[in-house]
């Protein structure tokens, strides 16, 4: 099953979820954002996306939060190249059911690397202390 059958099926009963997956382009995701009603927006951004493309889009969660705030909620996850599709529905559950959250993002990955990053350029412990 593909990840679009896996999310369905986990939210077939939930009608206060909508999944944005990021298809074509971050400015039709957002658009599709806005235009929404449920209660809790998640934006799935998956590797298979040009890499401007996933940063303009997970760049954009905060202040859709903001905009959409507080009768809407917004999550997203950013799905790396390795990522476990029963990993990104579990995930999944865990924002929409989180209902004080909102523009939270959730980096999945399976080989040890953080928010889709490899090791090598993950900021350094010195460069985060001020």
């Amino acid at each position: 099953m593909t990840l679009a059958d896996l999310m369905a099926e986990a939210f077939a009963r939930d009608e206060g979820v909508a999944i944005v997956y990021m298809t074509d382009g971050p400015a039709s995701a957002i658009d599709r954002v806005r235009e929404g009603t449920k209660a809790f927006t998640l934006v799935v951004v998956d590797s298979t996306s040009a890499s401007v493309d996933r940063a303009m889009m997970l760049a954009a969660i905060g202040a859709l939060a903001i905009e959409l705030g507080p009768e809407r909620r917004i999550g997203a996850l950013d799905v790396g190249i390795d990522g476990a599709p029963a990993d990104s529905v579990s995930a999944a559950r865990f924002l929409a059911g989180a209902g004080s959250t909102t523009g939270q993002i959730l980096a999945l990955t399976a080989n040890g690397q953080a928010g889709g990053l490899p090791r090598s350029q993950e900021p350094s412990e010195s460069s985060t202390k001020r």
